[in-house]
């Protein structure tokens, strides 16, 4: 069963924290209180020093009860708990003067020292019960600070594991949209050779097309590829489309060697692959070479780049058409704006580069 928000709560109430801040504050005490000590003994020898000193373990003693109480509260409304602690840490400042009185009464009547220096009544306990008072209302603030410091931490946590599960569902929904585009595509080609009767063509391309699922489909299991098997799949893309446009489709890929073994986003050039078939390859009648290049600059940027050099009079791109919005939107939620996408198109050609930054693929996304 999931914890409780008490018990969560409290599990950020935790002992280790509570035990450090009581001997943290106490040792301070003692160190600042340690030369009126000697000085209230002068003469005295050791012995009764540390007989004075020993008093700071039963303060430690009754801080950890204070903690208890503070743990135990927890969860409770802000002014019943403040009630309930204040009320406590009056008992134990009152626990804290009996035991003193019995521990000095103790002293001076089996002892054969002075202890002068320390009240014995109640009367002369006033100023020492202000000094205790705030010397564990000082432990309550420590408790709270450490309460809240691992409690902001918690919730730091989660809100950052909550912001990763709707980035990844975002990225899911995203890929969800590229899968039935390509495919839709690659079917309509299938399509038409069936319908000129081209079987063999037709067999080879759904040959190939399966090998092209199969790859892809792994991929988007991990979301993440190497360049180098991203770049086999825009091969058997564009050899798919060659099945369709012949000899007007040219196409080229390269991958300077550096980059190759870099991971990046998988299906992330397809969209872009689709732009220069429909707007270049498509729109003209004369052969289109289709340009896929993959390098590194300076060893901080991996820079993908696709362009055509389909000369198509009045060329323009919508930065805003779905393709170029889903690859944004993607690298917004893969890299939180560190990545960008140029596009320029024009009557010589079309070019889209990517730039990825190669420290965060290593970091977070291998």
């Amino acid at each position: 069963m999931p914890p409780s928000a008490a018990e969560s709560e409290r599990g950020d109430a935790r002992w280790r924290d509570g035990v450090r801040a009581i001997v943290g504050l106490w040792l301070i005490v003692l160190v600042i209180y340690l030369p009126i000590i000697i000085n209230n003994h002068d003469g005295e020898g050791t012995i009764s020093v540390l007989l004075d000193c020993a008093t700071i373990p039963v303060s430690m003693l009754l801080a950890v009860s204070l903690f208890i109480v503070f743990r135990a509260t927890l969860g409770l409304p802000p002014v019943p708990r403040g009630g309930l602690l204040i009320v406590a840490l009056m008992l134990i400042v009152i626990g804290q003067l009996a035991f003193d009185l019995i521990y000095t009464y103790f002293l001076i009547t089996h002892a054969s020292m002075s202890w002068s220096a320390v009240p014995h009544d109640l009367a002369h306990s006033y100023d020492r019960a202000f000094r205790y008072g705030a010397v564990f209302a000082i432990n309550l603030a420590l408790f709270q600070l450490a309460y809240s410091r691992r409690r902001s931490r918690r919730q730091e946590r989660r809100l950052a594991s909550l912001v990763a599960a709707s980035r990844q569902a975002e990225i899911d929904a995203l890929l969800a949209k590229l899968s039935p585009h390509f495919l839709f595509n690659t079917l309509n080609v299938i399509s038409g050779l069936v319908v000129t009767r081209r079987n063999d063509e037709a067999d080879d391309l759904l040959g190939r097309l399966s090998t092209f699922l199969r790859a892809s489909l792994t991929q988007d299991a991990h979301r993440f590829g190497t360049v180098d098997s991203e770049l086999s799949l825009v091969e058997d893309y564009l050899e798919i489309e060659s099945a369709r446009f012949g000899e007007r489709l040219v196409p080229r890929v390269r991958c300077q060697p550096g980059a190759a073994d870099l991971p990046m986003p998988t299906l992330l050039l397809q969209p872009l692959l689709d732009i220069t078939v429909r707007d270049g390859v498509d729109a003209v009648t004369g052969p289109v070479a289709v340009t896929v290049d993959a390098t590194t600059e300076d060893d901080v940027w991996l820079r993908l780049a696709v362009s055509d050099d389909a000369r198509v009079a009045d060329r323009a791109i919508d930065l805003g058409e779905p393709a170029l919005a889903t690859i944004q939107q993607r690298l917004d939620a893969l890299f939180g704006g560190r990545a960008a996408l140029l596009v320029h198109a024009d009557g010589h050609g079309f070019l889209a580069t990517l730039r990825l930054p190669i420290e965060t693929l290593r970091r977070e996304l291998v």
